[in-house]
């Protein structure tokens, strides 16, 4: 049985149980009210009847006719007859309600209507003195008078007409409501359908507070899942863009020993060497990196002299400068012992001085120069390109951002974003200062040393 079915069979009996029980308890209520009502009101017509008797026996200005009107004016059920005798047991008046038979005095037995009568003989005294006799015929049960009768009947359909109007609501209630909390359940299954098949779902929060719990699990299982498919791409974009590094650098040099400008030497083979050796390192590492559950990386720290490493890269990026007529300026400070992770640093410079490469415009410079400071060393790339917008500074980090403004839109947005993400892995950081049409200056600072078994963020 569905659920829009199960709702409104329980509705309806729910309904119908309720106004059937009401109508029940109602009916007894109003029926001991109207009893004690007709009860209460038959012996104050008793006592208005003996009084007025007394009165018309202890005169004699009272004509017969007369008597017989006041009297008929108090018959009504359950009184179907009175008699009113002198003291010498002379009829006086005899009045009847309308469709009733008289009975002889004391005799009981059924009226028209089937209904047991009783005859009451009351003594009419005037202290110790009998003045006369009334003989006053009633049903014998004033709750079985056809008043009564007539009353539950009454309370009896009209309890039954509740009760079918209240079954008309209730299927019509059931109906609505049925119908509204399936349709929002069959939604909430479209929903996780969607979910399940990668589909963007809007999703309209239901008032029912079961189902929007449901929707919001829904909602939230969503957004994990697209923060995990927007991780799983930005960390293969990320492979992807430090596969380009190290190949970028032997292409360079192998164009520039074709061109003549570099010396295949034994310090250029142990450039392809350490380039070879980076992309080995990368394809190695690539199922810890896709797997995005895993959010710690652990560093491959090592010592090394800093301002080596940066010559390094400086030579193997001079041949693509040297092309764009870029002047690629190196100010490198005294020598640095450094223990880090070697690759992530390199990494980070190279996208540095690649990214001013893009936006520097041919007989522009680049510079790169180191500062030391005790226990950190400070790295300035700076250049005389197109500059960042004011309204782009906050998001140049961000991956996948290109700017609008300067017209920053080489490149796919995920190059800065590693920068970021590496100078965050070795514990410094980084600022950015930039005059739109002017040029651009990175700074960075991290410390000349980390712990062997530090773990990246």
């Amino acid at each position: 049985m569905t659920i829009r079915r199960q709702w409104l069979v329980a509705l309806v009996s729910i309904a119908i149980i309720s106004v059937t029980v009401n109508s029940l308890i109602f009916s007894q209520l109003v029926d001991q009210y109207f009893v004690g009502y007709v009860t209460d009101d038959f012996e104050n017509r008793v006592e208005r009847i003996q009084e007025y008797s007394k009165k018309v026996l202890l005169s004699d200005d009272y004509e017969i006719q007369q008597i017989a009107v006041q009297l008929e004016a108090q018959l009504a059920e359950p009184i179907l007859q009175i008699k009113l005798y002198d003291e010498e047991e002379t009829l006086l008046a005899d009045v009847k309600l309308r469709g009733s038979i008289g009975r002889g005095q004391g005799e009981m037995g059924r009226g028209q209507d089937g209904q047991l009568e009783q005859v009451d003989s009351i003594e009419i005294k005037d202290g110790v003195e009998v003045l006369g006799t009334l003989h006053i015929k009633r049903y014998s049960s004033i709750e079985n008078t056809l008043s009564a009768s007539k009353f539950q009947y009454s309370l009896f359909f009209n309890s039954m007409i509740a009760i079918a109007i209240a079954m008309i609501l209730a299927v019509l209630a059931g109906l609505w409501i049925s119908k509204k909390m399936s349709r929002e359940l069959i939604d909430t299954a479209d929903i996780a359908q969607g979910i399940d098949l990668g589909k963007e779902v809007v999703v309209k929060n239901s008032k029912v507070l079961e189902i929007r719990t449901i929707q919001q699990s829904l909602q939230q299982l969503q957004r994990k899942l697209k923060l995990r498919g927007k991780s799983r791409k930005t960390l293969v974009d990320s492979l992807v863009h430090q596969t380009r590094t190290p190949l970028t650098i032997m292409k360079t040099h192998l164009e520039g020993v074709e061109d003549k400008i570099i010396n295949m030497t034994g310090d250029e083979i142990k450039i392809f060497h350490e380039q070879l050796d980076n992309i080995t390192s990368i394809i190695s590492n690539m199922s810890r990196m896709i797997d995005v559950s895993q959010d710690e990386e652990k560093l491959r720290i090592e010592s090394f002299e800093l301002s080596a490493m940066l010559k390094q890269v400086v030579n193997g990026l001079k041949p693509q400068f040297m092309r764009k007529n870029i002047k690629l300026i190196f100010d490198g400070s005294a020598s640095m012992d450094m223990k880090t992770d070697h690759y992530l640093l390199s990494q980070v410079i190279y996208n540095l001085l690649t990214n001013s490469y893009k936006f520097t415009e041919p007989e522009g410079t680049v510079t790169l120069c180191t500062i030391d400071r005790d226990e950190e060393v400070m790295i300035v790339v700076e250049d005389t390109g197109s500059g960042i917008g004011k309204e782009d500074m906050e998001h140049i980090f961000e991956a996948y951002f290109r700017g609008e403004g300067s017209g920053r839109t080489p490149g796919e947005g995920i190059g800065l974003f590693v920068v970021r993400e590496n100078i965050l892995n070795l514990k410094g950081s980084i600022d950015v200062e930039s005059n739109l049409g002017k040029g651009t200056k990175f700074k960075i600072v991290i410390p000349k040393s980390l712990e062997q078994n530090y773990i990246g963020v």
